[in-house]
């Protein structure tokens, strides 16, 4: 999906599903009725402008929190017992554990 082009109903539905943003969502968001948007989606009416700037904005932040997120390590929570000998670091609820160390 090319977040410089949402001007068809399924491109504004697939930044929908990027984002996991319902139709009702949107509209309040925007502050727009969810008619709209329904029209919008349906083909009965063009998207404005803004909506495609805004879905434009926020699509594009959203790939950006992903790769940035996706790159740090894994950490998870396990029982101290389950690593006796690790290097990790220790919690009284448990031990982290860095898959990369």
């Amino acid at each position: 999906m090319d977040p410089e082009n949402i001007t068809t109903p399924e491109a504004l539905s697939a930044a929908l599903i990027e984002l996991r943003w319902t139709q009702a969502e949107l509209a309040m968001r925007l502050g727009v009725h969810a008619n709209s948007v329904w029209g919008w989606a349906n083909g009965l009416t063009p998207v404005p402008g803004y909506a495609k700037e805004y879905l434009r904005v926020c699509v594009l932040f959203s790939r950006a929190m992903r790769r940035c997120f996706c790159s740090l390590p894994l950490y998870r929570m396990l029982p101290r017992t389950a690593h006796k000998n690790s290097r990790a670091s220790v919690h009284s609820q448990g031990e982290l554990i860095n898959p990369h160390a």
